[in-house]
């Protein structure tokens, strides 16, 4: 399985016989597409996703926090964004601003297996789901 550019990264995940499972990694810039091929027959093209308010999030795919522990998110817009925790089990603190680039502080306050969604100008997909370890 291969990509055709640098949009999406692809790595093999884990082989059961002659099944092999592999992982697509977008790595481009909201908007961005590569055609996804196995043997060189194309499969799919693949979207580098973005929020629709034009917020680019550098976390896009699930994570782990431990439990009291903190991550930090880098969101990309030319104005500040609204940016939410999903559930109580985290809390968000805004963290400061860099150019356009804005940085907002999440700490782990629930329990070990707690999940929670974290959403971009309360649009109604989360960017990014953390569980806590």
């Amino acid at each position: 399985m291969t990509a055709s550019n640098a949009s999406f990264r692809v790595e093999l995940a884990s082989r059961e016989g002659n099944d092999y499972f592999f992982k697509i990694y977008a790595q481009g810039a909201a908007g961005s597409a590569a055609e996804i091929s196995v043997n060189g027959t194309a499969l799919l093209t693949a979207t580098v996703g973005g929020s629709a308010s034009g917020v680019i999030s550098d976390t896009t795919h699930p994570f782990t926090v431990a439990q009291g522990g903190a991550y930090q998110f880098r969101l990309t817009a030319s104005e500040r964004p609204d940016f939410a925790a999903g559930s109580p089990s985290f809390t968000v603190e805004y963290a400061g601003q860099i150019g356009s680039d804005y940085f907002f502080k999440v700490r782990a306050i629930g329990k070990p297996g707690d999940g929670c969604g974290f959403y971009i100008n309360k649009e109604p997909a989360p960017v990014a789901v953390a569980t806590i370890a």
